[in-house]
């Protein structure tokens, strides 16, 4: 019996768009990419965040180079919206709003 690897893309093509984000889930199916491997997490008030580390120190930007020391499920939804993203045009659209 032949078996064919698949090719799973970790949090998407991060070559192409950051981690975690629709362009980058898009871009690994695009490739041809059998399955994308995505990281899901939830904040205080069980919001649903695509994001990799507990803390949000490596995607959030605050001005100064410092460590935030914070983690995402420490923090309501509310709050997360008030970060400074670095790729803010590559954020997942909010899926309450929309309703998909």
């Amino acid at each position: 019996m032949l078996k064919t690897p698949f090719r799973i893309a970790h949090r998407g093509d991060s070559t192409t768009a950051p981690e975690n984000t629709f362009e980058a889930v898009k871009a690994a199916v695009d490739f041809g990419c059998e399955g994308v491997e995505i990281d899901v997490r939830l904040t205080k008030d069980n919001k649903i965040v695509l994001m990799h580390d507990e803390y949000i120190d490596r995607m959030i930007f605050n001005g100064k180079g410092n460590n935030l020391n914070i983690k995402l499920r420490d923090l309501n939804w509310s709050e997360v919206t008030k970060f400074k993203i670095p790729y803010e045009n590559h954020l997942l659209p909010d899926f309450t709003k929309t309703g998909i």
